[in-house]
């Protein structure tokens, strides 16, 4: 066998080695991410984000949370509920979680709260005065739209009725 031989068998073993480790590591790290998300599935709250750590601290516990407080089922029963609910029989609550709903809009998930926690800062006067003026803006815009809503049913109402009224005259 000659040097060159041994040369192209030794590099073929290096890159066969490398390949392998890269495979391998590839593995690993799949694993470890598989681990880190079953392991926030399992320790934390889908709802409210909230660590098993924290109701340990201060509630009755971890489960009852999930099954008591922030059931994921019951968030997913009050959206079909509210798609299967007529727009005009929304309260104000509901027409709000619908609207940021179809937007894709989650800030009405309570993150980072729950009952079983009690809150240990109160909020100040500026975040109050601000979060409920970002409602009422919502409120507005969600007016805004079904005015707009009813223009337009009006409009085309009139255009129909018109021709009818006129032959009624005559």
């Amino acid at each position: 066998m000659c040097i060159r031989d041994r040369f192209y068998l030794f590099l073929n073993v290096i890159m066969t080695e490398v390949i392998l480790g890269i495979i391998v590591d590839s593995f690993g790290q799949l694993r470890e991410e598989k681990n880190a998300m079953q392991d926030d599935m399992t320790n934390t709250c889908f709802i409210c984000s909230l660590h098993r750590s924290e109701f340990a601290r201060v509630s009755d516990g971890f489960e009852p949370h999930i099954e008591r407080d922030h059931n994921p089922w019951n968030y997913v029963y009050f959206l079909y509920a509210l798609e299967k609910k007529d727009e005009t029989e929304y309260n104000g609550v509901e027409s709000e979680i619908m609207a940021k709903y179809n937007e894709g809009d989650t800030s009405w998930f309570p993150m980072l709260r729950a009952l079983s926690i009690p809150i240990e800062e109160k909020l100040d006067l500026e975040q109050i005065i601000e979060e409920g003026t970002k409602r009422l803006m919502d409120e507005l815009r969600i007016l805004a739209a079904k005015i707009q809503k009813f223009e337009l049913a009006l409009s085309k109402f009139v255009r129909l009725a018109t021709p009818a009224a006129q032959q009624v005259k005559k």
